[in-house]
């Protein structure tokens, strides 16, 4: 999620004024607290912070997954090639499982829309205004990413690079811009997830089940590429949807989010047993079906699973990330983490566009050592793979923040007058621009 302005914050609440029972020492915290409060000041008190700290943690599910299960081995002729983790063992499994927030994005994703939409018609802007506005800001952070890689395929070929190669890196580093394709299309039709209610999530989830009915009926490879296309969409439509509602006034009672937490846990749990699924969500070797592409029904099952869970825990997100605090008052855990999901969600979008290109830059560079090294170019076929490769997320992390430094600057949230801070740093609402 990207460009953020955020406005001023108002006056503190009640539930502010709670302090947390544990406390960083105050003499470690002298610019940790500048920063608190730096964020703090661009920061509106009235809206609900669990939707930040489920966006933050879907942004940080994302990139950790992507990062396991994505791997370049290198081949006979120096050839690159790509590798899924999940192909060689069982234990990736319930990593992958694990780390499968997508849905959660989404459910943030639907909700910022539902508010986004809400306050620009509450200030008269139209729809083709409002939707301009958030397609810019959500693609805007694109074009540095498109902008390099075009310039290392044309490096590639001038260095007579394998095609082999160059697709293998290009899969990689652009395959996570697909998700920008399927939310924009997603926020184009919120007035229609608005007027369908709780009605329009249940709607995709039979209409996903009824694309994979047809598809287990059909000879040969099943769907035609367009009935998959349409698979995709439905399936992230789910917990868009949900969000949505969420935000029209869903989900005021605990019952609705528990039964779909249960039931979805369950029905996910008996596709994969007992039908024709892969054990693995992202299952790039399997010949088989798979849960993500297209988007099955294990999927979306699992996405309602997660919507639900997100729901159930939204109270206890609200009290982990507790607002800053006023000049007498000491610095908490909840004011800091409060300070970095609001951070991490400012550039989410970048973060998600820019993730696999630095763990690209991190394996090709070591290529450079002269040898295989561990968790970067060996084909991964046991846990002493995901244990190494786990080792080098701290590397993949920092190449990732140099990246967004140097291409999308040194960007921080900052006050701007008249303007309104919904939820998540995709959509920024102005009296302006809607």
């Amino acid at each position: 999620m990207s460009d953020l302005d955020l406005r001023t914050r108002a006056a503190r609440t009640d539930e502010q004024a709670v302090r947390p029972s544990t406390v960083v020492p105050t003499r470690k915290s002298g610019r940790i607290r500048e920063w608190v409060r730096r964020t703090d000041a661009t920061t509106p008190s009235d809206r609900d912070r669990s939707v930040d700290a489920l966006a933050a943690l879907a942004v940080l599910g994302v990139v950790v997954g992507n990062w396991l299960v994505s791997a370049v081995v290198r081949y006979a002729n120096d050839r690159l090639l790509g590798a899924s983790p999940q192909g060689g063992a069982s234990v990736f499994a319930p990593v992958s499982w694990a780390l499968s927030t997508l849905p959660v994005f989404f459910l943030a994703g639907g909700y910022v829309a539902a508010k986004a939409y809400d306050s620009a018609r509450s200030r008269g802007t139209g729809y083709r205004d409002w939707l301009s506005g958030r397609t810019k800001r959500c693609f805007g952070p694109v074009t540095p990413v498109l902008q390099l890689w075009a310039l290392v395929v044309v490096g590639l070929f001038a260095f007579d690079i394998s095609h082999e190669t160059i697709r293998t890196l290009l899969t990689v580093a652009l395959t996570p811009l697909w998700f920008l394709l399927v939310l924009g299309l997603l926020t184009a039709a919120t007035p229609l997830a608005l007027r369908a209610g709780a009605w329009g999530a249940v709607a995709g989830c039979v209409l996903v089940a009824a694309l994979d009915a047809a598809h287990a009926m059909l000879p040969g490879s099943g769907l035609p590429a367009q009935a998959q296309g349409l698979n995709v969409i439905v399936g992230w439509w789910v917990p868009f949807s949900i969000g949505v509602y969420w935000a029209a006034g869903g989900f005021s009672r605990r019952r609705p989010a528990l039964l779909m937490l249960v039931g979805g846990g369950l029905c996910t749990l008996a596709l994969v047993l007992w039908g024709p699924y892969s054990a693995h969500p992202v299952d790039l070797l399997s010949q088989g079906a798979s849960a993500l592409r297209p988007v099955a029904l294990p999927a979306v099952a699992f996405g309602v699973a997660q919507c639900g869970a997100a729901l159930v825990l939204r109270s206890a997100l609200r009290r982990a990330v507790r607002p800053s605090l006023s000049a007498n008052e000491r610095l908490t855990v909840g004011n800091v983490l409060w300070t970095v999901v609001v951070t991490l969600n400012f550039s989410a979008i970048a973060v998600l566009v820019w993730h696999q290109t630095a763990l690209l830059l991190v394996t090709v560079a070591g290529l450079g050592s002269g040898r295989l090294l561990p968790g970067l170019h060996i084909p991964a076929e046991h846990l002493g793979w995901l244990l190494a490769r786990a080792a080098w997320l701290p590397v993949f992390a920092v190449v990732l923040v140099a990246l967004l430094t140097l291409f999308n600057g040194a960007r921080k949230p900052h006050p701007r007058r008249n303007s309104h801070f919904v939820a998540n740093s995709q959509y920024r609402i102005e009296n302006d621009q809607g």
